[in-house]
């Protein structure tokens, strides 16, 4: 919840109030968790004070699209792929998009797809991404084998 906390601050309706905060969340967290996120958040320089002393993103996107096997962000992917999980059901198609494809690729081109990926989630971003805006997203892309592989990819 610290990335959604952490955009939280581009909602045109911010209170930085951890009770808001908690309330405002789809996640189940107190006033406490949100008051630790907002220290922590500054303390990591990924949130600062306007001239106003507004809380605003200290600089652009956090990047999670690493090969590395970081165990923070594999815990990270696994609550936000629960979260869109619980969204199937919990909310309404038109304020959400669940979509998947399956098909068969030459593993030589699959550095190809993942870079495809994440231009596609930078220009999303860019192209959306508001300073006043009325609710925070995820976009969570899954691109991954059904099949096992008996070869390394070239």
């Amino acid at each position: 919840y610290y990335y959604a906390i952490r955009e939280m601050t581009n909602l045109a309706d911010f209170q930085e109030d951890p009770e808001w905060i908690a309330a405002k969340l789809n996640h189940t967290i107190t006033a406490k968790d949100a008051k630790n996120a907002l220290t922590a958040l500054i303390e990591l320089n990924l949130l600062a004070r306007n001239p106003d002393g507004r809380l605003k993103l200290s600089n652009g996107h956090v990047d999670t699209s690493s090969d590395l096997a970081d165990e923070g962000l594999k815990r990270f992917h696994q609550q936000l792929l629960t979260k869109a999980h619980d969204s199937v059901r919990a909310i309404s198609p038109p304020l959400r998009e669940i979509s998947g494809t399956t098909f068969a690729i030459k593993l030589a081109n699959l550095e190809r797809a993942k870079r495809l990926i994440r231009k596609f989630r930078l220009d999303l971003c860019n192209l959306l991404e508001e300073s006043d805006a009325e609710a925070v997203f995820h976009l969570e892309v899954a691109f991954f084998p059904l099949t096992k592989i008996e070869r390394k990819p070239e």
